[in-house]
């Protein structure tokens, strides 16, 4: 996901909007809601102009591989390009924000 995903990004889950693409190598989807709910969040399932992060699951998908990505990134990088400040992050980044809050 090289060039994609932000470095190092600054993710703030309280009041913010996630969605997840790809496939997590530590949680389900519901599972990711429930975790991004109990800390203010709210999960959604689609890229919409409401959306703050669009999380890349760590296992990807193996289209990517192609660089033939799903259309929840494809999306995001549209409204990106469209001026929209929704960051795309990977998985681990997201891990540690909730590893960081818990402790």
């Amino acid at each position: 996901m090289v060039g994609l995903c932000a470095v190092c990004p600054d993710i703030v889950i309280p009041g913010a909007t996630f969605c997840f693409t790809g496939k997590s190598n530590r949680y389900s989807r519901s599972k990711f809601s429930q975790v991004i709910g109990a800390m203010g969040g709210v999960a959604i399932d689609a890229v919409t102009r409401d959306l703050n992060y669009l999380v890349i699951g760590a296992d990807g998908n193996p289209c990517w591989a192609y660089a033939c990505y799903g259309r929840k990134v494809e999306r995001a990088v549209e409204l990106r390009k469209a001026g929209h400040s929704l960051m795309i992050v990977h998985e681990n980044d997201l891990h540690d924000v909730i590893a960081d809050a818990r402790a």
